[in-house]
């Protein structure tokens, strides 16, 4: 089978995680300058120029996004069925350049920016208690340090999913917790 064939079958099989993926568009220059990008996915809300085809030159703000066929629906651009019906035209989203950004979504400014990306907790959650695995041999050095950081000692509890130091099924680890805290 030739190289061709097998990568158009690549892409027409693909799941829809990599299929998003490829639903990408070029950005603009004076976006390219802003966010140091060459591409980005396109989202309902952003504006899009065309920049192929029939509707060469039209701008418009993307109304639908069809993952499945890698084409977009921008608003002003629709077409006449037999009847007089309006629908919409979907153009690839290959065919258009970024114009700006829908920037209501912080998960994707932050992916476009590079800011690493900040896990998400429930309003009135805490964040949770830092427990530190230690061997014995290595608790009897550092407890005197841990208690004057603020950690104390839990007891020993054998562990049977690590094997200890000296080749046994068993190991014996003491757990530090920080003071005030409750143990699970």
């Amino acid at each position: 089978m030739k190289a061709t064939k097998m990568r158009n079958r690549q892409i027409y099989n693909a799941p829809l995680h990599l299929r998003s993926k490829q639903l990408a568009c070029t950005l603009n220059k004076n976006l390219r300058r802003e966010y140091g990008r060459r591409n980005v996915r396109v989202i309902r809300g952003d504006t899009v120029k065309v920049v192929r085809g029939e509707y060469d030159g039209i701008t418009g703000r993307v109304s639908k996004v069809d993952t499945h066929s890698g084409r977009i629906a921008i608003d002003g651009i629709k077409r006449e069925k037999g009847q007089g019906e309006k629908i919409d035209v979907m153009i690839h989203a290959s065919k258009v350049i970024l114009v700006s950004l829908n920037r209501d979504d912080e998960w994707r400014m932050r992916s476009i920016l590079g800011e690493p990306k900040i896990k998400s907790r429930g309003r009135d959650e805490e964040p949770p208690s830092p427990v530190v695995d230690v061997d014995e041999e290595e608790a009897v050095e550092t407890s005197e340090d841990a208690e004057e950081e603020g950690w104390r000692k839990r007891e020993s509890i054998p562990s049977v999913d690590r094997p200890s130091k000296k080749g046994g099924a068993f190991g014996i680890f003491t757990r530090f917790i920080r003071k005030g805290q409750e143990e699970d």
